[in-house]
C-alpha cells in the first residue's frame, strides 16, 4: 500500500499545469502590447533576476518560453537568451550576492547586468556575422529602473 500512496503524491497537478500555463499566456499577450506600446517594459531583465533569485525549475520554464518569444518577436538569435540565462544564474548572480547583502541592491544590478551584457552579447554576435548592428536606446535605462523596482518588490 506504501508503493502505491508514494505515486499517487507524486503526480502531476493539473491546476499547477493550467496556472502556469495562464501565466505564460498573459506574459505573452503582454509582450505583443510591449512591441505595439514601447512604455510598457519587456520584462526581459525581470526575469533573470527573478530565476535567478527563486532557483526553482517551474519558474525556469516560464521564463525559457518568455525569452524565445520575446526574441522571436523582436527578430534577435533564438536561444542566445535561454544560454545567457543559464550562465547569468549560474555564475553573475550568486558572485553578485556573494558581495552585496541588499536583495534590492542585488535585484538591480541583475536586471542592469541582464540588460547590458545581453546588449553587448548580441551585439558582439551581429558584427561576427556581419549583420546591422542592434542599437542601443535610452529606453534601454527606463526599462532597468522599472524592472529594478519591480523586482525589488516581489523579490524581497
Amino acid at each position: 500500500m506504501q508503493a502505491l500512496s508514494g505515486m499517487r503524491r507524486n503526480r502531476v497537478d493539473t491546476r499547477d499545469i493550467v496556472r502556469y500555463g495562464l501565466a505564460l499566456f498573459a506574459l505573452i499577450i503582454y509582450e505583443s502590447l510591449g512591441t505595439i506600446y514601447y512604455l510598457f517594459p519587456p520584462l526581459f531583465g525581470f526575469w533573470f533576476a527573478f530565476v535567478a533569485a527563486k532557483k526553482e525549475p517551474r519558474y525556469l520554464w516560464i521564463a525559457v518560453c518568455y525569452i524565445l518569444f520575446y526574441e522571436a518577436d523582436h527578430g534577435l538569435i533564438t536561444g542566445s537568451g535561454c544560454l545567457f540565462l543559464y550562465f547569468f544564474s549560474k555564475f553573475v548572480v550568486p558572485t553578485i550576492e556573494e558581495v552585496i547583502i541588499s536583495r534590492f541592491v542585488v535585484s538591480a544590478i541583475a536586471v542592469a547586468s541582464a540588460y547590458f551584457v545581453y546588449y553587448a552579447l548580441i551585439s558582439l554576435t551581429y558584427f561576427l556575422f556581419g549583420m546591422v548592428p542592434f542599437s542601443f536606446s535610452w529606453l534601454f535605462i527606463y526599462y532597468i529602473a522599472f524592472e529594478s523596482m519591480i523586482a525589488a518588490a516581489v523579490l524581497r
